[in-house]
């Protein structure tokens, strides 16, 4: 085949072409010519001439079936400036057509045209712009554009003598190369400089879209032998592709001087873009099966490398760098950002097996991470398929298997496994020299997501070095799988080389371990490097090294906030930090581990007490390579036998394994866990817990020190071994012994030794005890304490018992150690007595169980016994008043049903009085009437006096004698409430405002009953006294004096009794299981502060006010008056003491209040014996029978035969009472029921008399008025009603009846005052005259009997 152009010189010429044109050139070759001594365009040969081509313009031209380029030239010198070359075998779908009468069905965009015509026109062509054979190449300010080939689409170039070559400001553009399986591919620009010296520059120049296969897509160099120079400078490559070495591979040559060989890379830019890779994948998609581990962007081996001003972005499908054995390396001012990797790899991979520095300089790798493939197989564009036929073009519908449609996510796939498995770092240093140095100096790693790498972000691979140093590296939001930031791996043979970081920053980075540093079998120096915020998930999170002996020193450094599994700051597995050298001026803040080791993992330099994990203060003392730690406890708060002890010392129970022993807590009925874990364990410097050590051995021993300084060692010495789970050695399961109750002993000393049998280190720990005393449920024994055995039938509720106590099974339903659980209606007052009672007044106020006190009792209960009412809400069921008849407690809810009674009891209460002093004012106006001086004026006036006062005061006086025998403790099936009611109102009412007298908190409910209950007794004289001033003012009357008296001698002999008795109960106490209480109120002990001021200033005043003054000053007028009681003046205010009584019987009254005061003392002192209470109450009422039989003090006999029978039936009650009593006390409800009917009919017995003749008196005194009404109101219903008629006719009689008493009275009146003019001899005269008077009476009552005793002889 001719070239266009063609020129062969063998002299030296020049040759100089300017302006040349070839355009629309087509070449088809039939038969390969295998010869290369033509070209399709320009063909020169010229050796030693120099040839020069300016402004040539080539564009569409084509060459098919043949191997030949379109320019070939061999000269000493050639220089291209200014040249265009476009569309080389890139030719339009037209002139396809035109020139080579290819008719195609439809229109395809180029790459589907350059798609066919290979098939059908194949495309040889080896040089796509020209082969270039010359000392001496230029290429300037040209542009390459468009060109297809099947390798060295630009230039292939053969160097000879100097190989000088040179391209700049050159600009090549969508470049490709067809790949040919079985032939040989180069770059773009192909250069062999094998048998010639090589400087090469390429300065200033583009490269964009240049696509390639199997080999490096722009420079193919084979570099000279004896002498090669390359400089690339002010570069851009964007898109520029291949699987194999893209921009270049260069191999200098290691047999000669390696000084001759260089390359120097400048300020070069590259760029990746997604879009070009899918269109690069949819041409090469089969070559991708052949990409090896050989292949970088860059891939140099040998000679001296400078890079400077690098930049990089987008996604890479090999290396960036790899720099094998280069004598010198200088990589400097890389910028490596947004880079996104079809798989893990490394950026940068250095490997030295030379004598070389290797120097890393201000290099930025950020935001790396694996390119996540978002696009199908299908968005790859498939090839076409053609076929001639007989000169017609066919295209075939070939469709591709599904292996074959996802080739590229196939191989890509595993290129990702195999890199995983790897777990490749992002700059990776091998080194297998031992004088190979590394220095790296302001690297800065940001942002990089390497969750497949598995050796770290710098991985360190030294087999043999001589040092490494790093200056001001940065490693910041890094994100990796395995190790952290800086991974040196060394063999023990370099454990003494050097690696030394400063100034260094290493801030949240995640990792596996060793977060900013791993290191294994090296030196490491650190000096004023920032280690802040790494997380790592096993160990080490900040620095993990493994390194031997104590080859290992950080000065001036910060590790804070790291975190790890194990050392949050640093992990040593070896563990041999000795001194403090090795950590100077470093501050450890806020770093964390979750299992130990904040700070620092190391050997341990001291051993650390540890109770209920927390450890306890200790004091070091160092004696040459043994450490001492001597325990100082700070002072705490402990339980001893229910008391809180502070203390210094530890306290330890004795001769009980620790770990078993619990504290009792009565107040609360549990047990508390002392000592659950004891443990010794070890401590860094930085007063860390240590774990995983070996090779140890520990053993106890233990001291008694006495107060003279005397000591006692024990014999027991416990080898102790390393708990696993606890990491520890565990003390709580030893058992120590010293006589908590021996004075001469002063503390007990624990000594635990340690020594490492490698390095033969010791550590000592000191602590000192003292023993507790025994708790309850524990009893002393053999210089310690012992637990009782409850399953025995053995308890203790005692402290410092020598023996147990032994089960009660009258008492008890089940026990522990120390605690005692009651069968219900038994009590014990607190969880430290032993002395159970039986609740006798009512069993089932005590519920029983395991509480003690107010726990025992029934909802509402409390107090001793749970006899009182929970008044105050103290245990939170609400408040709760006592019901007088069954001494229940009734919630203040139903306050309702005791506000009724207190009503009716303050009606009862006031009419009484009513009653009283009415009968005593018709008494004294009768005595008034018939005080005439004679002797029968008294007889008169007993016989016609009003009684219904001395039958109330006498019913009222046995009816609360009769109440004693609820104090029994007897469960009575019917209700008495009626007998406190109507015998004690005062105190009744006052009861019955419990609910509101509780309001008051600042009081106990016992003073304020009291002073209520005088509050009510003076509001009653004040009700009573204004009431009948009111009435004397509407009558326009004179008020009574002594109304005022009357009432006042009234209300305080009824409410005698209950006042001594609220006062006695005040300054008595009662004893119950050993505790005293007040009487009146079990529920408060007795002789208590306040207790004692309520007795001085208000009980004893109270008592001596009542119960003597009053009394004495009572009986002194009535004694020195007692000549003078008829006197009227004196007789109207002071009547009610001896209205019923005789005048030789004045004082009885204050008799009857003595016996009443020796009743409440029997009632007050001897409350819990039923027996001798019911014996000397007996004694009591009968030596008052007996005085009543003689004196007979009652002015008639039918009262003393009422007063000794009502006694009687009082006497007979009580002891009734007592055998009820006995009846309950066995379970005999059938005779209990029996004597509880007796007592009901002893009571209607009482009451029958005094009720009877009270109503005989009302019905004498008010029957005419009655039958009058009843008159009046049938008279006004039916007048004519015979009941009419025979009402009035009774009335008639009842008034004439009347009338005649009344004529008959006043005619005895006028006829005693003539006898008492005469003389006693008259007396059978007034005799008969009485006795006549009496043949008209009414039908005899009581009183008339006794009247005729008394005028009978």
């Amino acid at each position: 085949m001719l070239s266009i152009i063609s020129i062969y010189s063998k002299i030296k010429q020049i040759v100089v072409f300017d302006n040349l044109q070839f355009l629309h050139n087509f070449f088809h070759q039939y038969d390969d010519d295998p010869t290369e001594n033509f070209a399709g365009l320009i063909y020169i040969d010229s050796t030693l001439g120099e040839i020069t081509i300016n402004n040539l313009f080539c564009k569409e031209n084509a060459i098919t079936n043949s191997f030949t380029s379109f320019i070939f030239i061999i000269s000493q010198s050639i220089f291209f400036n200014k040249n265009i070359i476009r569309n080389h075998n890139v030719i339009s779908q037209q002139l396809w057509s035109q020139f080579y009468q290819l008719d195609l069905d439809k229109q395809y965009d180029q790459d589907q045209v350059n798609s066919i015509i290979q098939q059908i026109y194949p495309i040889y062509v080896q040089r796509g712009v020209g082969k270039i054979i010359s000392e001496k190449f230029a290429c300037n300010n040209s542009k390459f554009q468009n060109i297809l080939a099947l390798t060295s689409a630009i230039f292939d170039i053969k160097t000879q003598g100097y190989g000088l070559i040179q391209f700049i400001n050159i600009s090549i553009e969508q470049i490709s190369s067809v790949y040919k399986n079985g032939t040989e591919n180069f770059g773009c620009i192909n250069i062999n400089s094998q048998n010639s010296n090589l400087n090469l520059e390429i300065s200033n120049s583009n490269f964009i879209n240049v696509f390639n296969g199997m080999s490096t897509v722009l420079f193919s160099i084979n570099p000279s032998q004896i002498k090669a120079k390359i400089l690339l400078k002010n570069i851009e490559v964007r898109n520029c592709f291949s699987f194999i070495n893209q921009i270049m591979k260069v191999q200098f040559s290691f047999n000669k001087d390696n000084t001759q060989f260089s390359i120097k890379i400048f300020n070069i830019t590259i760029i990746f873009e997604e879009r070009a890779w899918i269109r690069y994948f949819s041409q090469y998609r089969h070559e991708i099966t052949q990409i090896n581990e050989d292949n970088g962007i860059f891939n140099i081996i040998g000679g001296e490398v400078i890079i400077d001003q690098f930049a990089i972005k987008g996604i890479i499908l090999s290396q960036i760098f790899k720099i094998v054995n280069s004598i010198k390396l200088l990589i400097k001012n890389v910028y490596i950002s947004d880079i996104y990797a079809f798989y893990q790899l490394p950026l940068i991979l250095l490997d030295q097996k030379l004598n070389s520095m290797v120097i890393l300089q201000k290099i930025i790798i950020q935001r790396f991470s694996i390119y996540q493939m978002n696009y199908h197989e299908e968005d790859i564009n498939t090839k076409q398929q053609f076929v001639i036929i007989q000169c017609q073009l066919y295209q075939l519908n070939l469709k591709d298997d599904y292996s074959s449609q996802n080739l590229i996510t196939q191989k890509i796939q595993l290129l990702q496994d195999q890199s995983i498995k790897i777990g490749y770092p992002l700059i990776k240093f091998i080194s297998s020299n031992n004088q190979a140095r590394f220095i790296l100096n302001q690297i800065k790693l940001i942002q990089n997501n390497c969750l497949s790498t598995s050796k770290g972000i710098l991985f360190f691979d030294l087999n043999q070095f001589y040092y490494v140093k790093i200056y001001e590296l940065l490693c910041i939001y890094n994100q990796i799988k395995e190790n952290g930031c800086l991974n040196f791996q060394s063999n023990s043979q370099n454990s003494k080389k050097k690696v030394s970081i400063q100034y260094s920053d290493f801030i949240q980075n995640n990792g596996s371990k060793g977060g900013a540093i791993n290191a294994e079998n090296i030196t490491l120096f650190l000096s004023k490097c920032k280690i802040i915020g790494n997380i790592v998930s096993q160990a080490g999170g900040g620095i993990y090294a493994d390194i031997d002996k104590n080859e290992f020193k950080i000065t001036q450094s910060i590790l804070i906030l790291n975190k790890a599994k194990v050392g949050g700051g640093i992990y040593l597995t070896r563990q041999n930090l000795k001194n403090k050298d090795n950590l100077s001026q470093c501050f450890f803040l806020f770093n964390q581990a979750e299992i130990y080791a904040n700070n620092l993992v190391e050997n341990p330099t001291y051993l650390s007490l540890f109770i209920n994990n927390k450890e306890m203060r200790s004091e070091k003392i160092n004696i040459g390579n043994n450490t001492i730690s001597i325990s100082n406890i700070k002072q705490y708060n402990i339980i001893e036998q229910g008391q809180i002890l502070k203390t210094k010392q530890l306290i330890i129970p004795s001769n009980q394994k620790i770990s078993n022993y619990k504290i009792y807590v009565p107040k609360k009925q549990i047990f508390l866990n002392y000592i659950e874990s004891m443990l010794i364990q070890f401590k860094n410097r930085y007063n860390e817990k240590l774990e995983g050590l070996n090779n140890l051995s520990c053993y106890v021993n233990t001291t008694i020190l006495y107060k003279n300084n005397k000591s006692t060692l024990e014999d027991r010495i416990y080898n102790l071994e390393l708990d696993q789970n606890q990491q520890g050695f565990d003390l709580s399961s030893l058992s120590f012994s010293l006589d908590p109750y021996n004075s001469d002993l002063q503390i007990l000393q624990i000594e635990l030794n340690c020594d490492f049998q490698l390095n033969g280190q010791k550590l000592q720990h000191l602590i000192y005890a003292k023993t507790l005393k025994c708790q309850l449920g524990e009893f002393y024994i053999d210089r310690g304490c012992q637990i009782c055995q409850s399953n025995q039938g053995f308890y203790t509720v005692t402290y410092n018992s020598t023996k147990c106590s032994i089960f009660d099974k009258q008492k008890f339903e089940n026990i522990s150690s120390n605690q005692i659980k009651l069968l219900p209606g038994f009590w014990r007052p607190n969880h430290l007595s032993d002395y159970t009672e039986s609740c006798f007044k009512n069993p089932s106020f005590c519920i029983g169980g395991w509480d003690v006190g107010i726990n025992l009792c029934n909802i509402g209960h409390l107090g001793g016994l749970c006899e009182e009412c929970d008044h105050f809400n103290l245990r939170g069921d609400g408040q709760f008043y006592k019901n007088l008849g069954d001494f229940k407690c009734l919630e203040c809810n139903q306050i309702w049903k005791s506000m009724i009674t207190f009503i009716f009891t303050s009606i009862w209460a006031l009419f009484s009085i009513l009653i009283t002093l009415r009968s005593i004012e018709i008494s004294n106006k009768l005595f008034s009437s018939l005080k005439i001086g004679q002797k029968y004026s008294k007889i008169i006036f007993k016989l016609n006096q009003n009684h219904e006062s001395i039958l109330i005061k006498m019913l009222l006086n046995y009816l609360w004698i009769f109440s004693v025998v609820f104090n029994f403790n007897i469960t009575y099936s019917i209700s008495f409430n009626f007998i406190e009611q109507t015998s004690n109102t005062s105190y009744f009412m006052a009861y019955n405002l419990d609910c509101y007298l509780s309001q008051i908190q600042n009081v106990e409910l016992i003073y304020l009953r009291l002073i209520f209950m005088m509050i009510l007794i003076i509001i009653q004289l004040l009700i009573i006294w204004i009431g009948f001033a009111i009435y004397a003012k509407c009558r326009k009357q004179k008020l009574n004096k002594s109304i005022t008296s009357n009432i006042l001698l009234y209300l305080y002999v009824s409410n005698y009794a209950a006042l001594i008795k609220q006062f006695s109960s005040i300054i008595s106490n009662r004893l119950i299981s050993q505790i005293s209480y007040i009487q009146g109120d079990v529920s408060l002990l007795y002789g208590t502060i306040n207790h004692i001021s309520w007795i001085i200033y208000f009980a004893i005043p109270g008592l001596g006010i009542f119960g003597l003054f009053i009394p004495f000053s009572l009986f002194f007028i009535l004694y020195i008056n007692r000549q003078q009681l008829d006197k009227i003046k004196l007789r109207r205010h002071i009547c009610y003491l001896f209205n019923e009584y005789n005048s030789e019987n004045y004082y009885w009254e204050s008799i009857k209040l003595s016996k009443k005061t020796i009743i409440i003392i029997i009632l007050t002192y001897f409350e819990s014996d039923i027996f001798l209470k019911a014996s000397l109450l007996g004694l009591c009422l009968l030596v008052y029978q007996l005085a009543a039989v003689k004196q007979k003090p009652y002015i008639i006999s039918s009262l003393n035969f009422l007063d000794i029978q009502t006694g009687q039936i009082c006497s007979i009650t009580i002891f009734i009472a007592g055998a009820n009593y006995v009846s309950e006390q066995e379970n005999n409800s059938n005779l209990s029921i029996l004597l509880q009917i007796c007592i009901v009919l002893l009571c209607i017995r009482l009451c029958y008399p005094f009720i009877i003749q009270i109503f005989t008196v009302y019905f004498k005194k008010y029957k005419i008025p009655f039958v009058g009404l009843i008159y009046k109101i049938s008279r006004f219903l039916m007048p004519n009603f015979f009941l009419t008629k025979y009402l009035n006719n009774q009335l008639k009689k009842l008034n004439s009846r009347k009338q005649l008493l009344k004529n008959n009275y006043t005619k005895i009146r006028y006829h005693l005052k003539s006898l008492s003019k005469a003389q006693r001899g008259h007396q059978k005269q007034f005799i008969s005259l009485i006795s006549s008077i009496q043949t008209i009476r009414y039908p005899q009552t009581i009183v008339d009997v006794e009247m005729n005793k008394l005028i009978s002889p």
